[in-house]
């Protein structure tokens, strides 16, 4: 055999090996992976409110997702640049999850922590306080409460530490491609903070197969159960509308009598809740001579 067709041979089984699924498995694309992302996100917007509690005690919060960025290979450590902050959250199958904050939503929870109304200091640190470690690593225990997956036994991330290095927190994915996506919190009376979230491409896909693995082969294409039919559709919920909330002094509550009245006043919006998740905001009216709530909005 010539050596000019033995080249050939060996490079066709090369291509080979290189296609061969049964070896290196499906390969991701771009939207694959943003979407893989995305759905970690809405995870994260339905579980976070309650696990926020040890971080914001009291408030009442909204969480919401972005729209996932990709970030091509070279160019993520620039588009994180601007961050503050950078933590990894270990998460079953070898998946490391960056979690970044920017200076003044760290600086503002950590006024908040210690009793302030969350003002910044101005000027503005070049560095972040020891102090902010304390409240970083309960937002850091409030991701990984809220990343828990039951489906896979109730497998809890572990914070794997923070830095305020981002170009060394991202060492893990360096040379690789990224996508990330911002989580808002918005909390009542305040203003919105937020986190962003960030997976290099090699974890997405560990992350994304992970999911796929959990599903047997045969209803991978299954279509999704329908939630308005049968046994979803007639499961009950309480909701709630808190139409008054009253502050009077301890010697005016010790005082009252039948009879007495109490001035009040019904807020613009009433806002509707499904336990601690807010569902949608309304107007106070009537309908068949009953109270009723007219809805302007719908998380």
């Amino acid at each position: 055999m010539s050596a000019q067709a033995n080249k050939t041979r060996t490079a066709k089984a090369a291509r080979a090996v290189t296609h061969c699924t049964k070896l290196l498995g499906s390969r991701m694309d771009d939207a694959d992976r943003t979407a893989c992302l995305a759905q970690l996100a809405g995870r994260l917007c339905r579980r976070l409110p309650p696990a926020l509690a040890a971080v914001i005690a009291g408030a009442k919060v909204r969480v919401a997702a972005g729209t996932p960025c990709q970030h091509p290979a070279g160019e993520a450590e620039a588009a994180f640049a601007g961050l503050a902050t950078a933590g990894t959250l270990a998460l079953p199958g070898e998946v490391g999850l960056l979690v970044m904050l920017e200076m003044p939503h760290a600086l503002r929870l950590t006024d908040r922590l210690f009793g302030g109304n969350g003002e910044l200091p101005d000027p503005l640190p070049g560095d972040l306080p020891m102090t902010a470690e304390l409240v970083l690593a309960r937002l850091d225990q409030a991701l990984c409460e809220a990343l828990t997956d039951e489906r896979g036994g109730g497998q809890r991330p572990q914070a794997a530490g923070r830095s305020s290095d981002i170009a060394r927190a991202m060492a893990a994915g360096r040379g690789s491609g990224w996508t990330s996506i911002g989580i808002e919190i918005e909390e009542e009376g305040r203003e919105a903070w937020s986190v962003v979230v960030a997976l290099d491409d090699a974890a997405l896909d560990r992350l994304a197969r992970m999911g796929a693995d959990r599903v047997p082969a045969d209803r991978r294409r299954a279509v999704s159960p329908d939630p308005l039919s049968a046994p979803f559709a007639d499961l009950p919920f309480d909701l709630t509308a808190t139409l008054l909330e009253l502050t009077i002094p301890f010697s005016r509550l010790s005082d009252l009598k039948v009879g007495d009245r109490l001035p009040v006043a019904i807020p613009r919006d009433v806002e509707l809740t499904l336990g601690p998740i807010p569902l949608a905001t309304g107007t106070i009216g009537t309908r068949e001579d009953r109270v009723a709530l007219r809805l302007s909005r719908v998380a």
